[in-house]
């Protein structure tokens, strides 16, 4: 809680520190850029997998033949295991995802905070703290690997019900694979890949750095901060071809026939993988200011017509300041559905908002001295 006699200042308002967060987020942004195409070429090996299997089904559907049972059931059994390897995978990628995320936004917050407060403090990341990220609840709750499986099993069903209707229609294993093909999510071209995390919109100030403040002590473990980096440099390589090329199949449809390496699929866990990003983005923010003493922050929210009401009631609002207004505002709260406490965000799928430590320790006019975001993360 603020103390009474003494002002907090909103570390938002410091040049230094809007720059330094904008070129970390770009680089985090990175990592969730990586993730989602990974994820789309997972997807695409399952969906040629499936294909395959699909094709086998039909000939033997077609014959009235059997594999030791019901065609349906060999299928269906064939589908488990495919999905039940692809949500193992997904879920690697996601928690690389997760961990990354969080151990970059963690220790480049200890070192903003260093910089401006011009004082050695504490950037901490030990296996204990991996470990609660990886292990930490979906937001949307139950545990993450648990609602990629839940992910998988609608798909394998939706798929399984496709192949069972178009076998009984279907003049030829083309147009049965076709309806099958349209089971899966659909595929969308993204030419620039959309940010999430945004920040109001801020004027690249540029302030003095011949002064270099101290960087924060470290106490990050080896590997994690290695792992963070190594997969930071690294390119994402694409390594399954589109299903035409699997199946011969020639596919009309524009939401399927594209570039792999444009596209990634919308469907379930992109949403998901996305808001588990954005958590734990805001989970290492928020942590690496508690340890070294700042309690309160500076809610900030996205304006605009997407705004929902409880984020919007939050703006500008000190975190220690929303938690005695949050009985005047449940109307607003129960509207958005809100997951957790209240008080830090995201607050709900999709959310943009962020938070800036407050703290009476920096000055009103403080030094923009110190090392740059990218000079920092490369030479630290």
């Amino acid at each position: 809680m603020p103390k009474a006699n003494k002002k907090l200042h909103r570390m938002d308002d410091v040049p230094k520190y809007r720059n330094w967060i904008k070129a970390r987020d770009k680089a985090l942004e990175q990592f969730h850029t990586r993730a989602q195409l990974e994820a789309a070429d997972e997807l695409r090996r399952v969906f040629g997998h499936v294909l395959l299997l699909a094709s086998t089904y039909f000939h033997h559907a077609k014959a009235n033949a059997t594999w030791g049972q019901k065609p349906i059931d060999s299928f269906d059994h064939e589908l488990k295991s495919v999905f039940r390897d692809s949500a193992t995978r997904l879920f690697q990628i996601l928690t690389k995802l997760k961990v990354n995320s969080y151990v970059l936004a963690k220790v480049s917050q200890a070192e903003i905070i260093a910089q401006l407060l011009k004082r050695r403090i504490e950037a901490k990341v030990n296996q204990a703290d991996i470990q609660k990220v990886v292990l930490r609840k979906a937001l949307a709750g139950g545990p993450a690997l648990h609602r990629l499986e839940l992910y998988m099993d609608r798909l394998r069903r939706k798929i399984l019900n496709a192949a069972q209707l178009s076998s009984l229609h279907a003049a030829d294993v083309e147009e049965f694979l076709y309806d099958v093909g349209r089971a899966f999510p659909k595929r969308r071209v993204v030419k620039q890949p959309r940010r999430v995390l945004k920040p109001k919109l801020m004027e690249a100030d540029t302030g003095d750095d011949s002064d270099q403040a101290d960087f924060a002590i470290d106490l990050v473990d080896d590997k994690a901060w290695k792992d963070m980096l190594d997969d930071y440099m690294s390119d994402p390589t694409m390594q399954y071809r589109q299903l035409e090329y699997v199946v011969n199949l020639p596919i009309s449809d524009p939401t399927i026939q594209r570039d792999g390496s444009e596209v990634w699929y919308a469907w379930e866990f992109e949403q998901e993988m996305t808001n588990e990003f954005v958590q734990s983005v805001r989970d290492g923010e928020i942590e690496a200011a508690n340890d070294n003493g700042i309690t309160d922050f500076v809610w900030i929210a996205v304006v605009d017509d997407k705004t929902d009401s409880c984020c919007l009631w939050r703006d500008g609002l000190l975190v220690s300041e929303i938690e005695q207004e949050m009985s005047d505002h449940a109307d607003e709260d129960d509207e958005c559905g809100i997951e957790g406490d209240g008080l830090t965000p995201p607050l709900h799928f999709n959310c943009r908002c962020t938070v800036a430590p407050a703290t009476e320790d920096i000055p009103e006019k403080p030094d923009d001295g110190g090392s740059e975001f990218d000079d920092w993360l490369m030479n630290g």
